[in-house]
């Protein structure tokens, strides 16, 4: 009962007095926001089957939240049921990060392994949306420990390895581009640090989406940087300072109703 939503629980109250009382308590209010949900969703491009991974994560006395293996279910559309994948699950010292990419069949997680006590290193996860499979993708020693975060540059998974010491006169982040498990670090962005929140993406044109601050309200505006000429452009969307993520995508047409997703 605690992995349900908000409205659900809200409704579940009117049953009977037991269950009532047993929503209500302390107890249950506490455990309740002790369990997260996030779910990832791609399109497998060999069925056209989209497909839901929902990896529960549960809050440990360190206050760290880590995924329960056992709970990881996998829901496709063609189906209309969940199910528990059984290749190579990821292991439960581990927490998955957001947000997610997906390059063809594959989708990707930034994660921090919890496994080796007194510090927390870094790695990637990918899904295949075709076998279902989990695969733990190891990144360079030298960025392991690092400050990361993933996206797609050019149909490809790049990681960005920022810099811990924000100042102007220093490169903001390295760009590491992936090829067949390793890593090759293509180019660092300089870039005006202070007004730069977090990179979010990139466009076809390598310009780099960003969230830039708002420094007299407490808001962020998302924005684009040309690296060779420095050019800030901002897009004119304003939001809270956690609120923003961006995600490339592809026009297409996929109708449920058939069974292949095409229509004749």
């Amino acid at each position: 009962m605690k992995k349900l939503p908000i409205k659900s629980l809200a409704q579940f109250r009117s049953v009977s007095n037991a269950w009532k009382s047993l929503i209500d308590s302390v107890k249950f209010i506490a455990d309740y926001d002790n369990v997260c949900q996030p779910r990832r969703f791609g399109v497998c491009p060999l069925t056209l089957d989209p497909k839901i991974i929902m990896i529960p994560h549960y809050n440990k006395k360190d206050s760290t939240f880590r995924l329960s293996r056992v709970e990881v279910k996998v829901f496709s559309l063609s189906s209309r049921a969940r199910r528990r994948p059984s290749i190579n699950l990821p292991r439960e010292n581990m927490t998955l990060e957001t947000p997610q990419v997906v390059i063809d069949e594959f989708v990707y997680h930034l994660a921090f392994d919890y496994s080796k006590k007194g510090y927390v290193s870094n790695l990637i996860i990918s899904f295949d949306l075709t076998s279902e499979e989990f695969r733990e993708i190891h990144l360079p020693e030298s960025i392991k420990l690092g400050k990361l975060s993933i996206c797609k540059l050019r149909e490809t998974l790049v990681v960005l390895e920022y810099n811990m010491v924000v100042a102007s006169e220093m490169p903001l982040c390295a760009v590491w581009m992936m090829d067949n498990d390793s890593f090759t670090q293509l180019y660092t962005i300089k870039a005006p640090a202070p007004s730069f929140n977090a990179i979010l993406g990139f466009r076809k044109t390598s310009a780099i989406i960003f969230k830039r601050r708002v420094y007299n309200d407490n808001k962020s505006v998302l924005a684009t940087y040309e690296p060779d000429s420095k050019h800030i452009t901002e897009i004119g969307v304003f939001d809270s300072e956690c609120s923003f993520s961006v995600h490339s995508y592809k026009e297409t047409q996929l109708f449920i109703d058939q069974p292949d997703g095409t229509i004749y």
